[in-house]
């Protein structure tokens, strides 16, 4: 069961910080607050709260789950993390 709590938080991890470089490079591509689309932005956080909000439980007791991307995320989900602006 450690190894499997080891898997989780590095999953975990790894989401937040590939969520939080999707909108980071966003807001690094414009040039002034005039280009900020705000339904754009809202949309990019909708799939960041998305995969931020898998439960950290159920990953851990889904034994029988793979942990990876894969299997966790939709197809929508693993698009938004491969972004880039």
């Amino acid at each position: 069961m450690m190894n499997r709590n080891e898997k989780v938080a590095g999953l975990q991890l790894a989401l937040v910080e590939l969520s939080y470089r999707v909108i980071k490079s966003y807001l690094n591509s414009l040039k002034d607050d005039s280009e900020f689309d705000k339904e754009h932005y809202d949309k990019l956080c909708k799939y960041c709260d998305e995969i931020c909000d898998i439960s950290y439980g159920k990953m851990l007791w889904s034994l029988t789950r793979p942990l990876t991307i894969e299997e966790w995320l939709t197809d929508e989900q693993i698009e938004f993390l491969k972004l880039k602006f």
